[in-house]
């Protein structure tokens, strides 16, 4: 039941996603795919995409990523938003600002360029608040 939720790309980044055990659906540019053990699923460089566990089942996947950059530490981050630790809605907001700043990383759906310079307008701002890179860096409440 595990899932990324929300549509991404990785402008610089190639992904190879290869089921080693249960079942991945993948949604690539809005088609959804599932894939079994043995198969594989490519993601292009800037292609938005997302992914579930569709059943209850255990699933394992390995994932290769090319070239990785900083996509290891972003994939350990990623699971700060998954977990709930950033907090309300605000809080969620001004950590995935500097989050997509720092990896490289947008949501699908709305053009890179625009991300980019939100991103230029508004990290000065969650930078200024205290919100760092990652998780552990985030700002501690009083």
């Amino acid at each position: 039941g595990g899932e990324v939720p929300k549509g991404h790309i990785h402008p610089g980044s190639n992904e190879e996603f290869r089921v080693v055990s249960g079942e991945l659906e993948i949604v690539l540019d809005g088609e959804s795919k599932r894939i079994g053990p043995g198969e594989t699923a490519y993601v292009k460089a800037g292609q938005a995409h997302m992914f579930r566990n569709p059943s209850t089942d255990e699933t394992r996947v390995q994932v290769t990523i090319d070239p990785a950059g900083q996509m290891p530490r972003a994939l350990l981050e990623v699971h700060g938003f998954l977990d709930g630790r950033a907090g309300g809605p605000v809080d969620e907001l001004l950590q995935l600002l500097r989050f997509a700043d720092a990896y490289d990383v947008y949501l699908g759906g709305l053009p890179v360029w625009v991300q980019k310079i939100g991103l230029w307008c508004l990290v000065p701002t969650a930078r200024l608040l205290g919100y760092g890179r990652s998780f552990v860096e985030k700002k501690q409440g009083p």
